[in-house]
C-alpha cells in the first residue's frame, strides 16, 4: 500500500471517496441511509401499533364482519351460489369472541369433461409461457408454475378423488378466518418494519389505514369469486385457487402498499 502524501490528511482522503470524476459531492444511496432511534423516536410509533390493535379488536372487527356477512349474503343470493350465509362463533383463548361468516354452496368432485377441460388448460398455459419474450421472464415462470399447480391437481383427482379432504364451504370459512387473522396481525407487522423508519406519524397511520381498508374489502370478494369458480368448476380448482390466488395474493398486495409507502419521503430524505 502507497503512503499517503503529507499534503493529504485522513479527513481529506475521506471526503474524496464521496467526489465524483467532475468533483460533485456523490449522495449515499437511500438504501444505505440510517436513522438513530431512541425512545423519544419509538414510542410514539409503538403506542400507534397498540392503538390500532385496540381499535381494529373493540370495534373494526365486528364491524368488518358484520359487513362481509352482508356482501356475502346480497351477492351469494344473485349469483345462485347456495341457499344461505351464517355466521359461526368463536373464542379465542378464552380472551376474545368473534365470528366469521360461512357460505353454504356446492362442490363437488370434478368428472371426466372437467379433468380433460382443465388438462386443456394447462397444456395451453404450458405452451404459451415458451411463446412469451424472454425480456418478461417473472411472466414466464409465473405462468408455468400455475400450469404445474394445475397439473398435480389433475394427477391426484383423476387417481384418487374420493381422497381429497375438503369441501367448499370449509375452503372459503377458513381462508375468511385467514383473512382475519392476517388483518389483525397487519399493524404489528407495520410497527416491525415500516414504524422503525423515520416517517411522520401521519404517514405511518395513513398507510395502516390504507392497507387495512383495501384487504377487508378486497377478501371477501376474493373468496366469493372462488366459491363461484369451485361451485361451477369443482374442487379441481381448489389447489390453484388456494397457491396463486389465495393469501399469497393478499401478502403480495401487503408488499406493494408496503413497497409504495417505502418511497414516500422520509424526514431524513426531505431534511436533505
Amino acid at each position: 500500500m502507497s503512503a499517503i502524501p503529507a499534503h493529504l490528511t485522513r479527513r481529506r482522503v475521506d471526503e474524496m471517496r464521496h467526489l465524483g470524476y467532475a468533483g460533485d459531492v456523490i449522495p449515499r444511496h437511500r438504501a444505505l441511509l440510517t436513522a438513530r432511534s431512541g425512545v423519544k423516536e419509538l414510542l410514539p410509533s409503538a403506542l400507534l401499533a397498540v392503538a390500532w390493535m385496540a381499535v381494529w379488536l373493540l370495534v373494526v372487527f365486528r364491524w368488518t364482519t358484520s359487513a362481509w356477512f352482508q356482501l356475502l349474503a346480497y351477492w351469494q343470493e344473485r349469483l345462485g351460489l347456495g341457499d344461505h350465509v351464517a355466521m359461526v362463533q368463536y373464542r379465542f383463548i378464552n380472551l376474545y369472541d368473534f365470528e366469521a361468516p360461512w357460505v353454504s354452496f356446492s362442490a363437488g368432485l370434478p368428472d371426466r369433461r372437467a379433468l380433460l377441460a382443465g388438462a386443456i388448460a394447462v397444456v395451453v398455459v404450458l405452451v404459451v409461457s415458451f411463446l412469451v419474450p424472454k425480456r418478461l421472464a417473472p411472466l414466464v415462470y409465473s405462468l408455468r408454475v400455475l400450469a404445474l399447480t394445475q397439473a398435480t391437481a389433475e394427477v391426484f383427482f383423476y387417481f384418487w378423488p374420493q381422497a381429497f379432504p375438503y369441501d367448499g364451504p370449509g375452503y372459503v370459512h377458513g381462508m375468511l378466518l385467514a383473512s382475519l387473522a392476517l388483518l389483525t396481525i397487519l399493524p404489528l407487522m407495520l410497527a416491525l418494519i415500516y414504524y422503525v423508519f423515520d416517517f411522520t406519524l401521519l404517514r405511518k397511520a395513513g398507510l395502516t389505514l390504507l392497507v387495512l381498508a383495501h384487504l377487508a374489502l378486497f377478501a371477501p370478494l376474493q373468496y366469493l369469486t372462488q366459491a363461484l369458480v369451485l361451485h361451477h368448476g369443482s374442487l379441481l380448482m381448489m389447489p390453484l385457487m388456494f397457491l396463486a390466488f389465495g393469501l399469497p395474493l393478499d401478502v403480495m398486495i401487503f408488499i406493494a402498499f408496503y413497497g409504495w409507502g417505502m418511497s414516500w419521503k422520509s424526514e431524513i430524505r426531505e431534511a436533505r
